[in-house]
């Protein structure tokens, strides 16, 4: 799910999302923008630049989160 323009609760499960939560894994860009749908634990992946003089490397970190709701 790509939640950029989602910017209410009525807009998130308008898209159907709770219907996918328990049917394995579901993968959240812009998570941020929804910490009242995220379930009570989930993994957090983060990509980020990790070098400026090589464009092409990438630190990935994965952390165990907690639902803040």
């Amino acid at each position: 799910f790509d939640m950029y323009r989602i910017t209410s609760e009525d807009d998130l499960y308008s898209i159907g999302y709770d219907d996918y939560l328990d049917r394995g894994i579901c993968l959240v860009e812009w998570s941020e923008t929804i910490p009242y749908g995220m379930p009570d634990e989930f993994l957090r992946v983060l990509i980020e630049k990790s070098d400026a003089a090589l464009p092409d490397r990438r630190l990935i970190t994965v952390t165990a989160e907690q639902s803040e709701f």
